[in-house]
């Protein structure tokens, strides 16, 4: 991972900011479809998706995602520090379903964190893929490199056999990041919800 980024401890949340942010959810019909999928994990795989590909800054996306969840961080006192490279990336996804796997699975890991954690989120590119890492810094050693992590406790990779749980949220997450070219990894035990990676080609 490069050593430099624009780092930022995000604490406030504008009023302009927020209406800003709810007015831009739209598609109200694809999300309550997207929900309705998820709640419904058993017949999800007879369901056929549909995708609106277009070129989508990930950055601004992960930073939209990281401000809505703010009030809920300082409930729990936790801090977010956001770290991204100076540039855009930009790649090629449906913008909903990012928008709403990148939302649950930062709201999930920062509801099995415990009060006064940091929660670090890196966007950064390396061999021409953009990949977001989030990290409780408390539970993950600074030091430990990311694929050590991944060995020790039996993360999910692309390059791996899948072996997670069938009817799980967080498999139907991988599909559907998969379907859209993309790579997730994840923890297979629920209860060591502290670390996710989202990995996509840059267009």
């Amino acid at each position: 991972m490069p050593h430099f980024f624009n780092q930022y401890n995000i604490s406030i949340i504008t009023d302009d900011l927020r209406i800003f942010l709810n007015a831009g959810k739209g598609a109200i019909d694809k999300l309550d479809y997207f929900s309705t999928i998820l709640t419904n994990i058993e017949t999800a795989g007879s369901i056929e998706l549909t995708y609106c590909y277009e070129n989508i800054d990930i950055i601004s996306e992960v930073e939209n995602a990281v401000v809505q969840q703010l009030e809920f961080a300082a409930k729990r006192e936790l801090n977010i520090q956001l770290n991204f490279s100076p540039a855009a990336l930009m790649v090629y996804a449906d913008r909903l379903f990012l928008q709403q796997i990148f939302f649950r699975l930062l709201s999930d890991l920062l509801e099995a964190s415990e009060k006064g954690s940091v929660i670090s989120v890196y966007v950064t590119d390396s061999d021409g893929k953009c990949i977001i890492e989030v990290i409780n810094q408390n539970e993950i050693s600074g030091k430990m490199e990311a694929d050590a992590y991944f060995k020790k406790h039996r993360i999910t990779n692309a390059l791996q056999t899948p072996s997670a749980p069938s009817g799980d949220v967080l498999t139907e997450y991988k599909k559907i990041i998969e379907d859209m070219g993309g790579e997730l990894s994840y923890p297979f035990a629920k209860d060591a919800l502290n670390y996710f990676r989202l990995k996509f080609a840059i267009v």
